[in-house]
């Protein structure tokens, strides 16, 4: 099923399935059309956990947590957003 990713509020990449909805909530660069597994408007890492996505270097899974090593396939979709 194709969603659509922006980048919101905070520089953050969020993915939804509706283009208006990206289209509205999109702060910079552009909606970009996506594959990517996603859930409660955030991508899915492998394990089937919400990745939050800061930037093509810095993701987290919870906002106070750790960065994780970040994932190729995010990095590259967020650079498409720019």
């Amino acid at each position: 099923m194709k969603k659509f990713a922006y980048i919101g509020k905070g520089g953050i990449m969020h993915i939804v399935k509706e283009y208006d909805t990206a289209k509205k909530y999109k702060e910079i660069g552009k909606v970009v059309e996506t594959g990517i597994k996603a859930e409660g408007g955030y991508p899915l890492n492998a394990e089937g956990e919400g990745v939050i996505v800061y930037s093509p270097e810095v993701m987290k899974i919870t906002a106070d947590g750790e960065n994780i090593k970040p994932i190729a396939e995010l990095a590259e979709l967020y650079k498409k957003c720019m």
